[in-house]
């Protein structure tokens, strides 16, 4: 109940405090703001208006963010770059086209384009979550900025890890990680079909989330929460921008010795529940 109650307060009150630009005065600017606010909103719902009265920053944000007729639920916004990736990045993202596609390593390796596109924020649309790349967006404990990176997700793992004499079996699982940055580019995937003759893969244009994986202590018995040390984290992980699940909160677990986080999640969030299977 408290944080659900300090989510929706913070919310309001950060809206509130972009308005102030009086360190004398505050107050004034502040009630004018509630007023304007409220005008605003009888105005928008006696009339009809949502749309055209919507002067949040995330609507002018959305409009001018970059859509893929493939992603029709998602769009991806700046800070933007075109560049070379990092050799693990790669590596990971040559690991997801492995197990997700119909390709052997030399393949997967030849797919993987020297320059991809970098985009700093990826944003779900009809009132989802809008999330930021640690690696591209910086957060500002001392300006009140809000870490939107750390996230839900869904991911492939192997049964048989631990057991290499034994044949892959894929099981999808939740997890927990920081989104580091969203890339783009378009793989040449080659051209399969299936005995009635329908198209299983193709070539497409991918959207793939970088990760940085966390490594997770223990799971609350009454809330189901998990929590995870600070630093503790695994190799950097791709996956598909369609499998992140929703945005999650940390919360700091004040007790002596290495500093460690609750995760925690809203229940009207697009994720699933905390009682579902972790790694």
């Amino acid at each position: 109940m408290w944080c659900y109650w300090n989510y929706v307060t913070e919310r309001y009150v950060g809206y509130l405090a972009r308005c102030s630009k009086s360190r004398k005065n505050p107050y004034a600017s502040l009630s004018r703001r509630v007023r304007e606010i409220a005008q605003n909103n009888a105005i928008k719902m006696s009339y009809q208006l949502h749309d055209e009265l919507d002067l949040s920053d995330s609507r002018e944000e959305d409009k001018s963010g970059h859509y893929l007729d493939n992603y029709p639920e998602i769009c991806v916004l700046r800070p933007h770059l075109h560049g070379a990736m990092a050799r693990t990045v790669r590596k990971a993202v040559e690991n997801y086209l492995l197990l997700t596609f119909d390709v052997d390593e030399e393949q997967a390796r030849a797919l993987v384009p020297l320059e991809v596109s970098h985009w700093g924020k990826v944003s779900f649309l009809d009132g989802g979550d809008k999330i930021r790349g640690a690696d591209l967006v910086g957060y500002s404990e001392k300006n009140m900025t809000r870490d939107a990176s750390f996230i839900k997700y869904f991911h492939q793992v192997d049964k048989n890890a631990r057991h290499r004499r034994l044949p892959v079996v894929l099981e999808r699982r939740v997890a927990y990680g920081q989104l580091l940055r969203t890339i783009e580019f378009c793989a040449d995937l080659p051209l399969i079909t299936n005995d009635e003759g329908e198209i299983i893969q193709q070539p497409a244009t991918l959207l793939l989330a970088v990760i940085r994986p966390l490594k997770l202590l223990a799971q609350s018995k009454t809330l189901g929460t998990p929590y995870y040390r600070e630093g503790d984290v695994s190799p950097i992980e791709v996956i598909d921008v369609d499998d992140i699940s929703c945005l999650v909160s940390r919360i700091p677990d004040h007790q002596s010795g290495p500093r460690k986080w609750a995760l925690w999640e809203r229940h009207d969030a697009m994720g699933v529940s905390p009682s579902e299977g972790l790694d």
